[in-house]
Parts: structure tokens; C-alpha cells; sequence
């Protein structure tokens, strides 16, 4: 197993939503004339070299909200106007104790794709984290601890205003124990999926310290050899093949899912031959290599914003989670894992034999 700083799509998932926190709601508003409200955002990895945090303003004065998103002095500040720092706060002997602050310095981000929203530039707040996050304590001369049980981090903004606005999350650690079973009702350690393509797969995995919701992700690797003798390695995303968080467990610290054969078999049909007729025409043969699972997990204020976030479009109801305080918006915390899988020998000649799949090109070598 290994680790990766990627978490593309829940981090697009907090964007989009977040987005339309900033509006104004019919009967509490944000936007009140006279009141400036500072939102903050960002998901926080201990894995990831830089982390990005959006600091912004609510929209301000009357009119359409959507005309003035595209005004950038409406909803983002001058830098100089405005002061971004995390610190690092570790318990010892049940004493909150800084260990370091690190200050964040402006970023801009130019040409990101198209939507509701889009500027040509938009600002965001930037600080290389690696190794600043989690720190490994010693228990002995050779023997250390990371400390993700006692670490808590905490965003501090100062506004043109003078307010001070902030918010503490806690740090996931991706340490979560998977497990593939070979059959239904037999559980294995074995990175071997579809070994039997009657029954489902049992995909488990245990809690991660500070995690809460669970998001599993599943790609399908292989190797393309193209009629020009060249080879390509290409990755086949599947999406979303499970969510789970602890609420909905019961707060039981085990999770699993059943993935079945024949949904595979429908997914590798439905996307893997390319839409246009001569880039398809161009691959001589297809080998199957991996199944990627990324198990994708952040904290409970991401999992209670998910749960009241279900408002769309403009308008949104205070009710909304926020643990900002002074402030509205979201600073969590997030960590991927990826186990690869092997598909089964039963598979992957299902792939290879069967007339039905001939069309899909795969070749046992």
C-alpha cells in the first residue's frame, strides 16, 4: 500500500459547494449592507507539499449575485488587506502546547476550467506543510510515535476590518488496514479481486484515526499496444464505488462493500474502446495490469457539512455547517490511500476467451 497526496474529486465536491455558501439566503442574510463576512475553505492533507487555502468575502450591496461573483473587489481581498497563518498545537500532559506557525502568502491561480464562478485569476493562500504537519515524537533513543492523536490545527485570518476570524480541525491519519476476500463469506488478506465471478467481492477496511467519511474510488488500469508498435499506459476511471462514513455504521470502526464481477465487466465494456473510430482503430491489443482502490478520507466537519449542505444554487440557509468561527466556511482535514488489486485469473480469461468481449481487444501475454 502507499500513500498519495491526490483527492481531486472530494476536493471539487467541497468547491462546488462551498461556492454557493457565499450568497445571500431569503430570510438570514449574509450579504447585510453594512456587514463584511470573511469564508474560509481548504481541505488540509499532511502528505501534500503545498496547501491552498481560499479566503474570501460574501457578496456585498444588491443585485445579481451571479454578475457579481465575476467582479473580483466584490468577493475576494486585497492581499495586503488581509493576514493568513495556521499554527500547530500538540497536547502534552493535557496542555495545549504551540509547536509552530506557519504563515501563508498569497497565490493566485489563473485559467481554471470554466463554470458558474469563473475568473480569469483567482486568489488563493499558499504554504509549503510537508513535514510541518505531523512530527514524530520519541518514546525511547530508537523508538518514535507521529503525533496525529494530539495534533490540532488551527487557521488564523485577520481581515482589512481587524476581526480575527479561525478554525481548528484535527489531522486524518491514512493509516486504515484493507482487506479483499476471495469469496463470499471467506475474509483473506489478499490483494486478488473477482476470484469468484459468481459471488461479489468483500472489500473491507478499518476507521483511520480521525476519520469519518470514507469515499472509495476504483480505476482500472492497462496497457495499450498500438498498431505502430508504440505502448501506453492508461488509467480507466470508474468513479464513486462506495461511501461511508461512521454515522451510518453505527460507529462501527469496520466498513465494507460488495463489488460484483458482472458490474465490472459492464464498466470495462462501456469504457474502454474510445469514442472515435480511428484513435480505436490505432490500438492493435489491450493487457490488463491493475484494480486501483483510493480510499478517500476526511473528518467529521467534512462529513457534517456533506450532511447539511443540500442546498443549491444561490441560495443557502445558515444552517449549513460552518466551524469557522467569527466567519462562515470550512477547514478540514483529508488523507488518501491507494491499495492496488490484482485481478483474478478468473477475470482476466473471461476477458480473454469469451467471443462476447473479442471486440474489447485484450490479449493474455
Amino acid at each position: 500500500m502507499k500513500t498519495t497526496s491526490k483527492f481531486t474529486l472530494l476536493t471539487i465536491t467541497i468547491l462546488a459547494v462551498l461556492l454557493s455558501m457565499t450568497s445571500c439566503d431569503n430570510e438570514i442574510h449574509l450579504c447585510d449592507e453594512w456587514r463584511e463576512t470573511t469564508v474560509i475553505y481548504g481541505m488540509i492533507d499532511a502528505a501534500d507539499t503545498f496547501t491552498d487555502l481560499r479566503v474570501y468575502k460574501a457578496f456585498l450591496g444588491e443585485g445579481n449575485a451571479y454578475d457579481m461573483a465575476k467582479i473580483v473587489d466584490s468577493s475576494e481581498y486585497d492581499p495586503s488587506e488581509v493576514s493568513v497563518k495556521m499554527e500547530k498545537w500538540h497536547k502534552v500532559n493535557n496542555q495545549d502546547v504551540l509547536v509552530r506557525t506557519i504563515d501563508f502568502e498569497p497565490y493566485y491561480s489563473y485559467n481554471k476550467e470554466p463554470g458558474t464562478f469563473y475568473n480569469e485569476r483567482q486568489l488563493y493562500f499558499r504554504a509549503n506543510t510537508l513535514g510541518k504537519i505531523i512530527d514524530m515524537i520519541p518514546i525511547t533513543d530508537s523508538t518514535f510515535i507521529d503525533d496525529y492523536e494530539t495534533t490540532k490545527l488551527k487557521v488564523i485570518v485577520i481581515n482589512k476590518s481587524g476581526d480575527t476570524i479561525t478554525a481548528t480541525t484535527p489531522v486524518v491519519k491514512p493509516d486504515t488496514y484493507v482487506t479483499v476476500s476471495r469469496d463470499h463469506g471467506t475474509e483473506t488478506r489478499a490483494a486478488t479481486i473477482y476470484k469468484n465471478l459468481r459471488f461479489p467481492s468483500n472489500v473491507s477496511w478499518t476507521a483511520v484515526t480521525n476519520g469519518s467519511r470514507y469515499e472509495v474510488y476504483a480505476d482500472f488500469n492497462i496497457i495499450e499496444v498500438l498498431t505502430n508498435g508504440d505502448t501506453i499506459s492508461r488509467t480507466i476511471p470508474r468513479g464513486i464505488v462506495a461511501t461511508k462514513t461512521l454515522a451510518s455504521n453505527g460507529n462501527n470502526t469496520t466498513f465494507s462493500y460488495d463489488d460484483y464481477a458482472s458490474g465490472f465487466f459492464a464498466f470495462v465494456e462501456a469504457n474502454t474502446p474510445y469514442s472515435d473510430p480511428a484513435m480505436e482503430a490505432s490500438v492493435a491489443y489491450r493487457k490488463v495490469r491493475l484494480y486501483m482502490l483510493t480510499f478517500a478520507m476526511a473528518d467529521e466537519a467534512f462529513q457534517n457539512y456533506m450532511v447539511t449542505s443540500r442546498g443549491t444554487g444561490m441560495s443557502q440557509n445558515l444552517n449549513v455547517y460552518s466551524n469557522v468561527k467569527n466567519g462562515r466556511g470550512l477547514v478540514c482535514s483529508r488523507a488518501n490511500l491507494v491499495f492496488p488489486c490484482q485481478i483474478s485469473e478468473e477475470a482476466k480469461t473471461e476477458l480473454f476467451e469469451n467471443p462476447d468481449y473479442d471486440y474489447l481487444k485484450f490479449k493474455n501475454e
